[in-house]
């Protein structure tokens, strides 16, 4: 079992001898707010709970207004899956709290805060218009922290789509969650919902792998999309996560393409099109992995042996198709300079 304790010695020590390890960094924060508090929880309970859960050891370093970070020790690469969704899961929160008491003056704002409902001014978010767009998000099973993924560490991810589009982009619990995009033009519009469905896309990979670990509790689709960086780099549970339920597996690595011919996501498809089929054909799963600077390749995993060799045989057959449209690509731009 894990240590107890959000920062004692003997977490500690269990980590750095653990064979799996993985941290999440948290970032500095208005020491006003307690950060360290608000994620160790009553007498650690947040941190006990994660530990009692995941048989992993958890250890919070740093203190608050200052840049932390939670480390993660587990036995097991399944463990070390399990706590650090539930750790992403618990920074996610606070760090969305944290967002939330900037947002309503801080400190000083707290009165004002309280009288106004606490809530956001419209004019803090960028973007909102005529143009809009909902997505709505795939139901995933409950032990899978679906929202903290989205949102990212203090709603990273979707900040830096309304940074990068200038649409305002808002995640809405429900059955089923959803994205709400909004912007003041339809190429903002575009480019904002392309970004937030990469985005999805990615989270649904990290469901698909989290699934094969065998953390679920029940069942959900899992769709495909660019495997997730925190738990893809770094660490030495890193590739645990696929499971040992599969026992046909395959890695159909890509020769390497120009750039701007995209191949990752032509190889996806439009909203992963092309993965979905696979698997909906087959029954196996596919993963494409590798994010924009490394080489493309196609995971594929199975329990049966037909089924594995249909997605084999689907997936080169889209391998073939996808590099003749690169050689014709290549073919085009050559013509026209």
């Amino acid at each position: 079992g894990g240590g107890r304790g959000g920062g004692r010695q003997d977490s500690s020590g269990k980590i750095a001898e653990a064979e799996f390890q993985q941290t999440v960094e948290i970032p500095e924060s208005d020491p006003s707010f307690c950060m360290r508090g608000k994620l160790l929880g009553k007498q650690g309970k947040n941190i006990r709970e994660i530990e009692a859960d995941t048989g992993a050891s958890l250890s919070l370093r740093g203190e608050s207004g200052e840049a932390m970070r939670l480390e993660i020790g587990a036995s097991t690469a399944e463990e070390l899956w399990q706590a650090l969704d539930k750790a992403e899961a618990l920074v996610a929160k606070m760090t969305n709290d944290y967002d939330e008491w900037l947002a309503a003056g801080g400190k000083d704002g707290r009165d004002k805060a309280k009288a106004q409902g606490g809530k956001r001014k419209a004019a803090d978010k960028p973007g909102g218009g005529d143009f809009n767009e909902v997505l709505e998000l795939q139901e995933c099973d409950p032990g899978f922290t679906l929202r903290g993924k989205v949102l990212g560490a203090r709603g990273s991810n979707l900040k830096k789509i309304e940074d990068e589009t200038g649409a305002a982009v808002e995640l809405h619990s429900g059955e089923p969650m959803r994205l709400e995009i909004s912007a003041v033009s339809q190429d903002i519009l575009e480019s904002a919902v392309r970004a937030a469905e990469e985005l999805l896309s990615s989270v649904y990979e990290d469901y698909a792998r989290w699934q094969e670990s065998g953390a679920a509790s029940g069942g959900g689709k899992a769709g495909g999309g660019r495997s997730g960086r925190r738990h893809d780099e770094g660490g030495k549970g890193k590739g645990g996560a696929k499971g040992p339920e599969m026992p046909f597996k395959k890695i159909l690595k890509l020769k390497e393409c120009d750039p701007a011919f995209d191949l990752r996501n032509r190889i996806k498809g439009d909203r992963c099109v092309n993965l979905h089929h696979i698997q909906d054909e087959t029954g196996a799963r596919v993963w494409v992995v590798g994010e924009r600077d490394e080489p493309v390749r196609i995971e594929i995993g199975a329990d049966d042996q037909g089924v594995f060799d249909h997605a084999v045989r689907i997936a080169k057959d889209l391998i073939k198709s996808t590099f003749k449209d690169y050689e014709q690509w290549q073919k085009e731009r050559g013509s026209g300079s």
